[in-house]
């Protein structure tokens, strides 16, 4: 699940510090102007809250986005989109995605080094050899060849389907047209389950 951070804004006029460069929308504090950026707020949720005193308050968070000033709805849009693009693209190399289980322990093969393997095994098989030897950060791990190249077609199959969940998140992302359904998108959903060896 996607987590989506939010800062303090004025709950109304009364409260705002900032009067001069404040923009109000519907009764909700939408944008400070701070010269030549505009912090524009989205997602505004507001919670009821018990101070220090025993009394109640009303507490108003956002989700604060930077845009050159002067702020337009395209301008919005076109942030938000590519905070929310280089996010996904964060989210396919990290280990949330590339990552897979053998006897337990997380790894990742990169493309190039499951290509290279690929060529071994193949080499291994034809030779007739029946163990061969995975090394990883420093450790050697020993699997039969034939395991092995069943485990890297597994692991490229799953490489393909991410590498397709996240160009699908991308043209997603990419076709919206509102800030806040983009700010919300949850482009951690839909990737196939990590394999485990």
């Amino acid at each position: 699940m996607k987590y989506i951070d939010k800062v303090p804004v004025p709950v109304n006029q009364d409260q705002d510090v900032n009067k001069e460069s404040t923009i109000w929308r519907d009764g909700k504090c939408v944008a400070l102007v701070e010269g030549r950026q505009t912090v524009a707020y989205l997602l505004h949720e507001t919670e009821i809250y018990t101070n220090e005193n025993g009394a109640e308050e009303i507490q108003a968070k956002a989700a604060e986005i930077r845009v050159d000033s002067p702020l337009t709805a395209d301008k919005l849009l076109n942030t938000v989109k590519r905070k929310i693009m280089d996010e996904i693209v964060e989210n396919d190399t990290s280990i949330s995605v590339n990552s897979f289980f053998l006897s337990g322990k997380r790894m990742w093969l990169d493309k190039s080094t499951r290509s290279g393997l690929m060529l071994r095994l193949n080499a291994e098989h034809s030779a007739g050899k029946q163990t061969t030897i995975l090394w990883y950060d420093g450790s050697p791990i020993s699997l039969s060849v034939s395991s092995a190249i069943s485990m890297l077609n597994s692991l490229e199959l799953y490489a393909s389907q991410c590498y397709d969940k996240t160009q699908d998140h991308l043209s997603t992302v990419s076709s919206m047209t509102d800030p806040e359904q983009v700010l919300m998108y949850d482009y951690t959903e839909g990737y196939p389950e990590h394999l485990r060896f």
